[in-house]
């Protein structure tokens, strides 16, 4: 009776919820399609405008102007008398035959010709040489590539603005950018450096391409100062791939337009902002959907969902598929698989493109560029002097899903009550089963390693009888996690007493034996005479006190100064700053507590009736720093190698008493070197001959030491002032 009962429940309640389930379902999807949508056309809108707004704010500063005056300048003069390459133009030819040609996607499938690619004039053969063919970085890190060395003016300027501009570059994750002279539509500065560097979009081999007809749309324009773009096409200066240029004019200090300020868009960025970073699931698009760009030739403008999930080759390719199931002919599906690109050769069609370019919005079902049926939002957008479609689809099958899903829990939920009314009897046995629940939730704890071990169970039966031994078992696991973390703990505070912080959080961390260079750095040696002989002359014990009352002293002004201690040994104090953390003025703190440490030793020995006098010596320059490792991991050391090691271990034993004694190196990045005499030339067996200067102090009067100069040096500022 009771099942029965349920049953017919089930049937009447069932097909109403079937019934409005399936039209909610549905409208959820549409609206999830449609938000996808709006989202991502907003997004795409906002995007050209941030591109916009960003190409006029670099166009009308005052640095894109002089970078431009002065790029033209040095083009045209090196134009005018451009140096002999000679035999070197066999390197150029050899780049673009051996290098170029080889990675060029030719969509037509023609053999290039050098004669097509190479350009006409004597300068931009010789900058190509310069800066492409004879560019040490790889291809893709050309734009890491700063000067040529060549001492004309033109490397000149390059190198006093490529950082800023490949900074503009890489922030605004531009593909490349630049300048060009409006009259003559020579490129006279790209920061990527592909071959239509130097070129002239005016006369050059890539006039007809789409970034030349950008130049002619805005040397034509008669709104000048507008920010025009030039649709997607393949570009053959990078391989072939598909390219998109949006432009400004760069006006003088007149207001007269002398040049264009152009960059390419990276592919890469469009498609993160119509995949969502490939968060297809997270953004309710299930297996099947995705957002992508259709432009007024019905052509993608971003990669296809599908490129993304399918293998890199021409087995597992999606567009292989296609051209299987005749949707495809063989040579588009080639290209696809081969450019790894669906832009330009992916073609989208159906009667809601033809509305979204005709400026309409909307939702239907339509039958997708895959062949099968899907559920698509539509839109268009509007990029200045282009118009393209944002269409969201989702496959029919898939948008099925859940109502199938329903269904299948709804018959589903239908056996299940029926069993629950059938076996109720058995709810009894979870009587049974409750106490062993607690005691395999004990066991799982335990196994989780959480700090509570407590089974709260008082029964008087076996089950109680195991609950007690399993709760001493947990004592007795916390109180040995405890003492193990204590151990821990202590021997990682031995380890930051005897190796610096950042030696010793390597080490901690697993790194047992490494080596790191140091590029730049200060290495301060410090000899303390009189030191041995008061320990040999007096008991150990005091001559202990005494020792850790210098020590004491000087690792305080160490910290003060914020150089850092490497070790003692004897009567050597070794510090370095610049090694564990990376400061600009390494050099002047080294100095300073030197200084600082000639000061405090008179009041020092007046105090404790010493006679101690310190040689110390400082350089600067590169090291190695790391710990080496002998006998497993039981025999540990830290050890500094170089010749700024070597140098100032030199000055050291060269220090008169209570003398301070530094090298040309040290010297020039000092701020005050009054008290500072010479230099004396010395000459260093494996350094070569060094410039030293001197400072002493004879013994007497401690002098209170000065304190450090704290003042923060903030980078922009220093790039602002070396621009300016």
């Amino acid at each position: 009776m009771l099942l029965s009962i349920a049953i017919g429940c089930i049937l009447i309640v069932g097909y109403q919820g079937l019934s409005n389930g399936e039209k909610a379902l549905k409208s959820r999807i549409y609206e999830q399609l449609t938000s996808v949508r709006e989202t991502r056309g907003h997004q795409v809108e906002t995007w050209y405008r941030d591109i916009k707004s960003q190409l006029h704010a670099v166009a009308n500063n005052h640095t894109t102007i002089y970078a431009l005056r002065e790029f033209r300048d040095a083009f045209n003069k090196l134009a005018e008398k451009t140096p002999e390459i000679g035999d070197e133009k066999n390197i150029l030819d050899k780049f673009y035959t051996d290098k170029f040609f080889p990675g060029l996607n030719t969509t037509e499938g023609n053999e290039p010709q050098l004669k097509h690619y190479l350009p006409s004039h004597a300068v931009s053969r010789y900058l190509q040489l310069e800066y492409i063919a004879k560019n040490p970085q790889p291809d893709g890190k050309r734009h890491e590539f700063r000067s040529a060395g060549n001492k004309n003016y033109y490397d000149a300027v390059h190198a006093h603005y490529h950082p800023l501009f490949k900074d503009v570059m890489s922030s605004n994750h531009f593909y490349d950018l630049f300048l060009i002279d409006i009259d003559s539509g020579d490129i006279v500065y790209s920061v990527a450096k592909e071959v239509d560097y130097a070129t002239s979009l005016k006369s050059g081999p890539y006039r007809n391409s789409n970034f030349g007809q950008l130049y002619q749309k805005i040397v034509r324009s008669q709104n000048f100062g507008e920010t025009l773009s030039a649709d997607f096409d393949f570009y053959q200066p990078s391989y072939g791939q598909p390219g998109m240029f949006i432009g400004t004019t760069i006006f003088d200090f007149n207001q007269r337009p002398v040049g264009i300020l152009a960059i390419q868009v990276h592919i890469s960025h469009l498609d993160d902002i119509m995949t969502g970073n490939k968060g297809w699931k997270e953004q309710g698009l299930g297996e099947t959907g995705e957002t992508f760009l259709v432009g007024d030739d019905r052509l993608m403008r971003s990669n296809a969902r599908r490129l993304f999930s399918t293998a890199n080759n021409a087995q597992g390719c999606y567009a292989t598929a296609l051209h299987k199931k005749m949707l495809m002919d063989e040579a588009t599906a080639d290209s696809i698989c081969k450019f790894q690109t669906s832009i330009l050769f992916q073609e989208v069609s159906g009667a809601y493109i033809d509305e979204a370019l005709n400026g309409r919005s909307g939702t239907t079902v339509a039958t997708a560029y895959t062949g099968d049926e899907a559920l698509v939002a539509y839109k268009p957008v509007y990029l200045g002097n282009m118009k393209w479609a944002v269409v969201s689809q989702l496959d029919s099958s898939e948008a099925n899903t859940p109502i199938r899903d329903f269904q299948k829990e709804l018959g589903i939920s239908a056996i299940l009550i029926a069993c629950a009314v059938t076996f109720i009897a058995m709810l009894l046995a979870a009587l049974f089963i409750s106490p062993l629940n607690k005691l395999m939730a004990g066991v799982r704890k335990l196994g989780s390693s959480t700090d509570d071990l407590h089974i709260d169970l008082n029964r008087n039966d076996e089950y109680g009888e195991l609950a007690k031994a399993m709760n001493k078992a947990g004592d007795v696991i916390r109180q040995q996690s405890g003492w193990l973390e204590a151990k821990e703990a202590e021997n990682n505070r031995l380890l930051l007493n005897i190796l610096p912080e950042k030696a010793a959080r390597r080490f901690i961390s697993g790194k047992t034996d490494f080596v790191e260079r140091i590029d730049n750095a200060t290495i301060a040696h410090i000899g303390i005479k009189g030191l041995s002989r008061y320990v040999n002359q007096n008991q150990s014990a005091d001559a202990i006190r005494l020792f850790n009352a210098l020590t004491a002293q000087m690792d305080e002004l160490a910290a003060r100064y914020e150089v850092e201690k490497i070790k003692m040994m004897g009567d050597s104090y070794l510090v370095t700053c610049g090694v564990n953390v990376s400061r600009l003025d390494h050099a002047r703190r080294s100095v300073m507590f030197g200084r600082a440490l000639l000061d405090m030793l008179p009041q020092f020995n007046q105090q404790h009736q010493t006679n101690f006098s310190l040689q110390i010596g400082v350089h600067c320059g590169a090291l190695l720093a790391g710990i080496t490792v002998r006998d497993g991991d039981r025999d540990f050391s830290y050890h500094l190698w170089g010749d700024a090691v070597q140098v100032a271990d030199y000055l050291r034993c060269r220090a008169a008493e209570n003398s301070l004694l530094i090298s040309r190196e040290v010297y020039r990045r000092l701020d005050h070197t009054d008290d500072f005499s010479g230099p004396v030339l010395h000459s260093i067996s494996g350094a070569g001959d060094i410039e030293v200067f001197t400072r002493s102090r004879a013994s007497g009067v401690a002098k209170k030491p000065d304190a450090p100069d704290t003042q923060v040096v903030d980078s922009d500022v220093v790039m602002q002032r070396v621009v300016a």
